[in-house]
């Protein structure tokens, strides 16, 4: 999908994704893969999941670097994972609305709920919780 300096390479995977949304983004050269979710309500994104096959591992500064590349990017990442996948990974997952936009919440938080259904609007950028619009994902 996109590549990045010094043989990187950031992919969005449409066959047997599952939950959370994440991005692969490998080096073949030094034999790592990184996985890196990012969240359709929260203006963020880790890294969950290192493979390392031979080779020199990322430093620090390179995975910081590469997490800040899914962050500019997060918004074609939903599109293509939602386009293939068609899962926030937001269902049953407790969140709370205020001003149009949502947050991760437990259940003693005033106002939260339960995500049954997630479904994600690509032209808008906008998540519907249960039904109801909340507002546009950061």
């Amino acid at each position: 999908m996109k590549h990045l300096k010094g043989g990187v390479e950031i992919n969005v995977l449409t066959r047997k994704e599952h939950p959370p949304p994440h991005v692969h983004i490998e080096h073949q050269a030094q034999g790592w893969e990184i996985k890196v979710e990012f969240s359709y309500i929260e203006n963020i994104a880790t890294t969950y999941k290192i493979t390392h096959l031979f080779g020199k591992l990322p430093t620090k500064a390179r995975l910081n670097t590469i997490v800040q590349e899914v962050m500019s990017s997060r918004r074609e990442c939903r599109d293509v994972w939602w386009d293939h996948v068609s899962d926030a990974g937001l269902a049953n997952k407790w969140v709370v609305v205020n001003a149009g936009k949502a947050s991760p919440a437990t259940p003693n938080v005033a106002g939260a709920f339960s995500v049954s259904t997630a479904v994600y609007d690509d032209p808008t950028q906008s998540m519907k919780f249960n039904g109801i619009i909340v507002g546009e994902c950061p």
